[in-house]
């Protein structure tokens, strides 16, 4: 998925031929998953091109599958700095951390996420991660707040309530 993503933003005028061949080898291999040869191709980009947001979003990617988890966070950080596109880069560190079983650094980004993008259309599944962290903390008054937060944003998001059922 994140390949196809990917491969759907190198539509951006690249600066030369040799650019766009590295790009296609890093996403090929980001694609298959082999994150070091990835992470290699976007280096090369990255080389010849600094200012392109999407080969170190790619990167970010890459570094995030091979579970360096601080240089995903900087390369996220990067790509959205160069352009706000990427703001969803918050949304793929804090997974991260989340599936690393990092919950207070999972809240952060979240609620830095969320204190960012107020407006943001994944605000409802955000609110639920938010719940089901707070959950397996056993928190459950802050899990139940989340989780009400959630429903306000997206009624139609059926996690929301078999979580709620459970608390």
């Amino acid at each position: 998925y994140f390949a196809e993503v990917l491969w759907k933003l190198f539509y951006q005028i690249p600066l030369n031929k040799k650019v766009l061949n590295y790009k296609k080898k890093a996403t090929i291999n980001l694609g298959l998953p082999r994150y070091e040869q990835a992470v290699y191709w976007y280096k090369k980009v990255i080389g010849l091109d600094p200012e392109d947001p999407c080969a170190w979003y790619g990167l970010g990617l890459s570094f995030e599958g091979l579970g360096r988890i601080s240089e995903a966070v900087l390369a996220y950080s990067r790509a959205k700095d160069l352009q706000s596109f990427y703001e969803h880069g918050l949304l793929y560190r804090a997974g991260s951390y989340l599936i690393n079983g990092t919950f207070d650094k999972t809240i952060e980004l979240f609620k830095r996420y969320l204190d960012s993008y107020p407006d943001s259309p994944y605000s409802g599944y955000v609110n639920l991660q938010l719940g089901l962290i707070e959950e397996r903390k056993g928190n459950l008054k802050r899990a139940i707040e989340y989780y009400q937060k959630a429903k306000g944003f997206d009624p139609g998001l059926r996690a929301v309530y078999n979580n709620l059922g459970n608390c």
